[in-house]
């Protein structure tokens, strides 16, 4: 429902400009670190207590120290 409605928001110059055609814009550098320089997880991995949150640091730091085998 949110799309929808920023979308029509933008159709109707809501924010401040033109519509801006977003499927259109090629962002390279942008592109290139969520596809191969970016760690994703679901937003819920970050709700638990902080031993989680140690162990996803600590997960991500062994990626990036292995990242050449990988």
């Amino acid at each position: 429902m949110f799309q929808r409605l920023s979308k029509r928001l933008q159709e109707i110059g809501f924010y401040g400009g033109p519509a801006i055609d977003y499927a259109a814009v090629e962002l390279p550098a942008t592109q290139n670190a969520c596809d191969n320089e970016a760690c994703w997880f679901p937003q819920s991995k970050l709700l638990g207590p902080k031993e989680d949150m140690d162990d996803i640091a600590k997960a991500i730091k062994k990626i990036r120290e292995n990242c050449e085998e990988l």
